[in-house]
């Protein structure tokens, strides 16, 4: 585990996109929302609010069958 600092505007979605990339799935959110239940009625941050980022295991890739390529 490990904290960052929010930015003004940062939502939870925003938060875990940034942290996981396309990998942030809901799964990955709702880590990030129980690792901060302190913050749970805020839905846009204001800036410098230290946030812990949950280690998450990465979602597996998406595969696309060959049909459909």
């Amino acid at each position: 585990m490990r904290t960052i600092r929010t930015l003004s505007g940062d939502t939870w979605d925003l938060i875990a996109w940034r942290e996981w990339g396309d990998g942030a799935d809901q799964a990955n959110t709702a880590a990030l929302i129980e690792a901060n239940l302190q913050y749970i009625n805020i839905v846009i941050f204001p800036g410098n609010v230290e946030i812990v980022i949950p280690d998450v295991k990465e979602s597996p890739p998406v595969s696309i069958p060959p049909w459909r390529e």
